[in-house]
């Protein structure tokens, strides 16, 4: 109990200094405390109004991570209005600037299937999973590119590392196209795997 009391002490603690830096503008603060707010983070009550707030300065700011929440905020029409014109605007700013969930997300407002794949690869180079599955979907099915089960399964090999659902489904999709290869094809795909991972960040 005195462990978790000084815990939880010490989390208020971290949360106020966070706000002092918001409050002098700080964009990853603001990103983090709108965070907080949307999830119900360090004991802050979920409120989407703050969220929003937060979200906005901080993207106003140049934040990528906030750019990506704010987009989200105006896709699903959290504490603002839904607003998809503004969402493509802040993903699009968000992508660019290199955050991985922006980018699949610019998926999302594309029907041309080479900007869909420029937008998966670079965030699935980041190691993003929802990214890292719509690589390999676009190699097992031939969407825009060669069928290719080599590397369909090299990017369900790299899904190892995501999230526990996420890497769930991959292993048995993975395992499945396994049965299909070679041993020659499955060393491809390894060498491969272990090349465009290289400089996974995880940006999730």
């Amino acid at each position: 109990m005195k462990y978790y009391s000084q815990a939880k002490s010490d989390r208020l603690l971290g949360i106020e200094w966070f706000r002092k830096a918001a409050q002098q503008g700080h964009a990853k603060a603001n990103n983090l405390i709108g965070e907080c707010y949307a999830h119900r983070l360090v004991g802050l009550p979920k409120n989407e109004k703050a969220a929003f707030h937060h979200f906005k300065l901080a993207a106003g700011k140049g934040d990528p991570k906030a750019m990506y929440n704010l987009g989200q905020a105006y896709y699903s029409g959290c504490a603002t209005p839904k607003n998809h014109e503004l969402a493509l605007k802040w993903f699009r700013r968000g992508a660019l600037a290199g955050n991985s969930w922006a980018q699949v997300y610019m998926t999302f407002f594309c029907n041309d299937l080479a900007v869909i794949f420029k937008w998966n690869e670079k965030a699935a180079r980041q190691g993003n999973a929802a990214a890292l599955r719509d690589m390999a979907m676009t190699y097992l099915y031939g969407r825009g590119v060669a069928k290719d089960k080599v590397k369909a399964y090299a990017f369900y090999s790299m899904m190892d590392k995501c999230w526990e659902d996420e890497a769930g489904i991959a292993f048995k999709e993975k395992m499945r196209l396994k049965q299909q290869l070679t041993s020659d094809q499955l060393l491809i795909a390894k060498s491969f795997a272990k090349k465009f991972s290289a400089g996974f960040a995880f940006n999730q």
